[in-house]
């Protein structure tokens, strides 16, 4: 699998350094693109899209704004998706944010969106196995994806669920053979659960990877090193396991990450930043 992935990872190289070479140029480009096929739109026509060929002018005519301001067209996206509110595109799927600010955001995507969103995080990727010897590794293990679901409602029919499940569900078969655990995993609405199935699927695995909603990733190291760690050395008791998992327990009951994944080529992570929250209890 390595040498599929590094393969097509080298071949993107050229794409990859092209835009990197022509970042305004670019940039410029697709302001335009933008522009241009959603002018026709409520907002587009609003802010006269038609006659902006800059980013001085978009500047100008396209105030900064924040997700308060834009709510009342989000609204009117949800009552008519297909009506040229934001977009020129229908609306295909809306997007939950976190709410870490505050109550979470449904955001619409677009099939366009979507392709821009794939195309950048395949760049991202691509760098990264690229850009240091070794790196490639990655894919010799389990990435973990901690990951919500695609789909907890509707809105007039469109559905409403997490970025992380939704773009899952949309990933290559070859990427999708990379990642654990599935979509039922990711469905899961018991948080107790789930996290216990995801530190049981690292403490068993070769994890090169914990990616996903980057907040769950650290409350679930955070578990596994501070509370997990007898649970899963008698969880996996007579197996393969035990002895990697008694290795990196320590005679208090925490756990060392780096012990536990010593041998899998999993990227040390620097808790320490988050020393003072350490016992604090974890709302996930």
């Amino acid at each position: 699998m390595r040498r599929l992935v590094s393969l097509v990872a080298k071949r993107k190289v050229r794409e990859i350094e092209h835009v990197l070479n022509n970042q305004v140029e670019l940039n410029e480009e697709k302001l335009k693109s933008i522009l241009k096929k959603n002018s026709s739109t409520l907002y587009g026509r609003m802010h006269k899209f038609d006659t902006i060929s800059t980013p001085e002018q978009y500047a100008e005519s396209v105030p900064l704004t924040d997700a308060k301001s834009m709510q009342p067209w989000i609204e009117k996206v949800h009552r008519n998706p297909t009506g040229g509110v934001l977009t020129s595109e229908d609306v295909i799927w809306y997007l939950m944010t976190s709410g870490t600010t505050g109550k979470p955001k449904k955001l619409p995507i677009t099939r366009s969106g979507l392709k821009d969103t794939k195309t950048g995080s395949m760049y991202g990727w691509m760098s990264y196995m690229t850009c240091e010897p070794g790196n490639d590794r990655i894919v010799d293990g389990t990435m973990v994806t901690i990951g919500a679901p695609a789909e907890i409602e509707r809105i007039n029919g469109i559905p409403v669920g997490y970025a992380t499940g939704f773009y899952m569900t949309r990933q290559n078969k070859i990427f999708q053979r990379l990642v654990r655990p599935g979509m039922d995993v990711f469905n899961m609405t018991d948080n107790e659960a789930k996290m216990w199935i995801y530190a049981k699927l690292i403490a068993s695995s070769k994890t090169t990877v914990v990616q996903g909603i980057a907040t769950l990733g650290l409350a679930l190291l955070r578990r596994i090193q501070n509370e997990y760690g007898p649970a899963l050395l008698q969880e996996f008791r007579g197996t393969k396991h035990e002895d990697r998992i008694k290795s990196a327990l320590n005679d208090d009951g925490t756990m060392n990450l780096g012990t536990l994944c010593s041998s899998t080529g999993f990227r040390r992570l620097d808790l320490q930043v988050f020393r003072p929250r350490q016992n604090q209890e974890y709302n996930s």
